[in-house]
């Protein structure tokens, strides 16, 4: 849907509008209504993917400085559950950024945070110790109270006027679960979200729609928007396309860039368990789902296990050039022309660094660990294997 020939589409303008503190709905004279204070909750249709929302927080016509986080999460209206996330990551920047190897998230944060963290715009979030003593006391509770989520924002310093951005939240749900538990739990979230907290969600039930009139009653001058957002995801046509180099052109991915990594950690731990048995794990799926990649994954996995107790300055070597190589990508994706290029250099260099560290704690885990690879397609018309 675009808003007219050569224009931006409809739900880019509207999502920028809101990231500006401007309401949802089209104002009479054209655009969108003047600033109605209050934070945001934007349903996000169409979609289970809001990875180009999240850039679009990145873009020159977003706010200066905007923050954003994004999680992916199993089932149900998990909003108490993306606080909770980005309360405990927020933790993991202020307790363990110095450490090394620095700490792993677990939701994608832009603009891409450093081991530095002062170095980034995150900083601005991590001046106040009241924050962190909530959160630590969240992780020990795990009840996330009305009067929680008010004093948490209040201490991140988001409830008030502020030169920079706003702090967004992007969950996406994969399975949507009960209807009347969305609307509860919308209704009361809304209420609570300050002027500088934005929160979408994609996979919500279908039915799924805040009991309110946004344009009249929204309470306390916080905003709804349902957004029609198209699905990015590759359609059949297009991966069918390319099935019958399947076999001579397709590359198993070395680096976790689908949140797939804890599977294969837990995996792998079983594997190396003294007490597990001789056993057989098939992974299942359609061409192209990512089978060869997750099986890489483990077989990384398990060499990192298996050395580190022989290895562990190995380990933490690797664990380092990972963070670096994850902020070098981010930074390429910014960089323009000869910066671009001198990036994509780093990078490489990078890539081949962990590639090495690889190499040594294969060497380092031959004790416990060798792994075979073994491609079945190169002999399926074979008699005897």
């Amino acid at each position: 849907m675009e808003s007219q020939a050569g224009a931006e589409p409809v739900y880019r303008d509207a999502f920028l509008a809101i990231l500006h503190g401007r309401g949802p709905y089209p104002s009479s004279q054209g655009g969108f209504a003047g600033d109605t204070g209050g934070g945001f909750l934007v349903i996000a249709r169409s979609t289970r993917s809001l990875q180009e929302l999240q850039t679009l927080c990145m873009e020159d016509g977003a706010p200066r400085d905007c923050l954003t986080a994004r999680y992916r999460m199993s089932s149900g209206a998990a909003l108490g559950t993306l606080i909770a996330a980005v309360a405990s990551d927020l933790l993991l920047l202020l307790d363990g950024a110095s450490q090394s190897p620095p700490p792993t998230l677990s939701g994608d944060l832009l603009p891409a945070w450093r081991p530095n963290v002062q170095g980034t715009p995150w900083r601005r979030l991590l001046v106040s110790s009241g924050w962190a003593d909530l959160a630590r006391r969240l992780s020990a509770t795990g009840v996330l109270e009305p009067t929680w989520i008010t004093s948490f924002f209040q201490e991140l310093g988001l409830g008030q006027a502020s030169e920079f951005g706003p702090l967004v939240l992007f969950g996406e749900v994969e399975e949507p679960g009960d209807v009347q538990v969305w609307a509860d739990a919308a209704t009361s979230l809304l209420r609570l979200l300050p002027a500088g907290v934005g929160i979408v969600l994609a996979g919500a039930p279908r039915e799924f729609r805040l009991p309110i009139d946004p344009s009249i009653d929204t309470p306390d001058g916080g905003r709804y928007m349902d957004l029609d957002v198209p699905d990015v995801s590759p359609s059949t046509e297009d991966v069918l396309r390319y099935t019958e180099a399947a076999l001579s052109g397709d590359q198993a991915a070395k680096r976790d860039r689908l949140n797939v990594g804890r599977y294969a950690s837990a995996l792998s731990r079983l594997v190396l368990l003294p007490e597990t048995k001789p056993i057989t794990l098939g992974i299942h799926g359609p061409w192209g789902s990512g089978k060869s990649s997750f099986m890489e994954l483990i077989r990384q996995e398990l060499i990192r296990q298996a050395a580190e107790t022989e290895a562990p300055t190995l380990s933490k070597s690797l664990d380092a050039t990972e963070h670096q190589l994850q902020a070098t990508e981010h930074d390429m994706f910014k960089a323009e022309g000869d910066h671009q290029h001198a990036i994509a250099t780093e990078r490489a260099a990078q890539d081949e660094k962990r590639e090495k560290l690889l190499l040594q704690l294969e060497r380092a885990a031959q004790h416990r660990v060798i792994s075979v690879f073994f491609n079945a397609w190169q002999y399926e018309n074979a008699t005897q294997v």
